[in-house]
This record gives structure tokens, C-alpha cells and sequence, in this order.
């Protein structure tokens, strides 16, 4: 309750904690490619931390420990995941931010509907059918089945072959997706009362314990 942390080891039955920051910032995932750990929260100011080492880590307006690397920055935003593909790492949460080293990051896709979005997973894929990546999260879309307009919960999913360009699958469920996995042959996401959807290219998806919504 008194700061954030990272556990790190060499063995399975040796881990240390090492402080993160000093204040609790809600820590929600992280991943490791390329030599570098990022770690995402959502706390708005820090939403990012980059490492080389596990121990030692920077964040906004922070200037990198060695050599001359230019400062991480990252816009103000709130981050549930973290994937690594294409030569890129992609954070997902209130929006869709990229970037090549872990240290400058850009926003590539924002909501623009005026609903309540978020995304809450991210992965890499890199299937026959599909390479790239798959987020997917909770969201709201219209309803007119009742002659009256109203607001409805629906999944989210959208993917991207680069990491620069996203698009939105059509509506799947009406259960938030809250993560999602990928092996070299299937797409898994998972979400709200257990349902689980499956995917062979990240467009088309079935329904393992739910039967398609929509």
C-alpha cells in the first residue's frame, strides 16, 4: 500500500522486490524483448517504466542512466497491457500508444466515439492465418432494438498488421474481454463470467462458452 514494486530472481525459489516507485501507482503488466523490460500502469504521469537490468528504471521526463539516449516520454494516459511483435512494443489501455525502443512512444489510436472504452490486453500473433497484433477490452455501442435508443456493454477487439494502424472486428460479445494470448496456431481471449473466444486470424472469433452475441 506504501509503494509499487517489482519481484525479480535468478531460481524459482529466489526473488527479490525491488521498488519500483515509491508511492502505490497500480502496476499492471509487463513484458521483455530486445534486452528491455516495460512494465505499463495507470497511473496517468507514469504510465510507462523502462529497464535494461530489472533493478534500475526510468519513466516520463526521466533521462536514461547511460550513454546519451534521449528521455522516455510517453503522453499522459492510463495502460492495462504491454505486448512485444514487429519490431515494436504496444501498450494498450485508454488508447493504443507504440514504440520502437521502449523510449519515445507514440499514440497510434484513440477512441473517438464519446462512449466509456478501454482496452485491457494486448498480444502479439504470428499465426498461418496472421501476424501482428490483437487488444481487446470493454466498450459501448448503441442499441435501437427497443425503438428507444440506449447504451449497451459490448467486447472489444481490435487488430493490426503493424502495430500503426488498428481496426475494430465487428461486435462478438456482449461480455468485456479482459485478456488475450496467442500460440503459433490460435488466438484465446478471455473475459467477463467466463467466456472464452477463440480466433484463427484475429478477425473471425467463436465462441467457446457463450454462443456469438452478434
Amino acid at each position: 500500500p506504501t509503494y509499487s514494486g517489482v519481484s525479480t530472481g535468478k531460481a524459482d525459489s529466489e526473488w527479490n522486490i525491488e521498488k519500483l516507485v515509491s508511492s502505490p501507482i497500480d502496476v499492471t503488466d509487463i513484458t521483455y524483448a530486445n534486452g528491455i523490460y516495460v512494465v505499463t500502469s495507470t497511473n496517468s504521469a507514469t504510465p510507462i517504466f523502462r529497464s535494461t537490468d530489472g533493478v534500475t528504471w526510468t519513466s516520463n521526463g526521466q533521462y536514461t542512466p547511460y550513454d546519451s539516449l534521449p528521455t522516455l516520454y510517453v503522453g499522459m494516459t492510463s495502460l492495462n497491457s504491454v505486448a512485444y511483435g514487429v519490431d515494436k512494443f504496444i501498450a494498450v489501455g485508454q488508447n493504443i500508444v507504440s514504440s520502437d525502443n521502449g523510449l519515445t512512444w507514440n499514440n497510434v489510436f484513440d477512441f473517438t466515439n464519446g462512449y466509456v472504452n478501454e482496452l485491457f490486453g494486448v498480444t502479439s500473433v504470428s499465426t498461418a492465418n496472421y501476424t501482428g497484433f490483437v487488444a481487446v477490452g470493454k466498450g459501448q455501442e448503441p442499441d435501437y432494438s427497443t425503438g428507444v435508443t440506449q447504451l449497451i456493454d459490448v467486447g472489444l477487439v481490435f487488430n493490426s498488421v503493424t502495430g500503426s494502424s488498428w481496426n475494430q472486428v465487428s461486435t462478438i460479445t456482449n461480455k468485456g474481454l479482459k485478456s488475450v494470448t496467442a500460440n503459433d496456431s490460435l488466438v484465446v481471449a478471455v473475459g467477463e463470467d467466463g467466456v472464452i473466444y477463440t480466433s484463427l486470424d484475429g478477425t473471425n472469433w467463436n465462441g467457446i462458452t457463450q454462443v456469438k452475441v452478434i
